[in-house]
């Protein structure tokens, strides 16, 4: 985010997105709490309408996934933004990361992902056949919290870039406890409460998933 970009752009919402490289071993989790709040504090100079998104989980560094995470909510509580968790809907329920949301590195988001981030940002669904250019017009930045230029101590670059995030349709897959479905998680479904199977009289999954169950 640039001081030239701050004097001439009118921007409504901004989303920061904490990423994987936060979490690497050469940087302190204090450090990413100061750098956060240092930017939080820059963004709101452009609009008090900010959202960060924890550092999603994977299975490369969830060891420190946690303490990152811990140290950008506190950041966020003191500058006073909104934190979002999203573990919620990117893991199974033993706490494992769900596979379906990345790519085979493990670590970038497969389009199931990138749809299930969007829904827990509340970002609306955009056509694929969306004008490139017009896009990137929208005042709705979203910002990538990590060190892209590897400075010493993760310190926040001056001119670090805002980036748009691209809108997808594509949503959530995963076995709902709900219904049994796997096209979508529990947090994400239709039914208020579990459904009753008429065949066994169980809830929590359909007639036509009780053979699985």
């Amino acid at each position: 985010m640039t001081d030239d970009a701050a004097k001439t752009e009118t921007i409504d919402e901004i989303f920061i997105v904490g990423a994987t490289h936060e979490t690497s071993s050469d940087v302190s989790a204090a450090n990413i709490k100061e750098n956060i709040a240092k930017l939080l504090r820059k963004a709101k100079t452009l609009t008090p309408t900010i959202t960060v998104s924890s550092v999603l989980p994977s299975k490369r560094r969830a060891d420190r996934q946690a303490d990152v995470n811990m140290k950008m909510k506190e950041a966020c509580n003191e500058v006073d933004v909104k934190f979002v968790d999203n573990d919620a809907n990117f893991t199974f329920r033993n706490g494992a990361a769900d596979d379906a949301a990345f790519q085979r590195d493990g670590l970038h988001l497969s389009e199931i992902g990138v749809g299930r981030l969007l829904l827990n940002l509340s970002l609306p669904e955009q056509s694929p056949k969306h004008n490139k250019r017009q896009h990137q017009q929208q005042h709705r930045h979203v910002s990538n919290a990590t060190n892209h230029d590897r400075l010493p101590n993760a310190s926040v670059a001056p001119d670090g870039k805002w980036t748009v995030v691209k809108r997808r349709t594509r949503l959530s897959m995963g076995k709902c406890a709900k219904c049994g479905e796997t096209n979508h998680v529990t947090a994400t479904c239709r039914h208020p409460d579990k459904v009753l199977c008429r065949q066994c009289g169980e809830r929590g999954h359909k007639v036509k998933h009780h053979s699985r169950d």
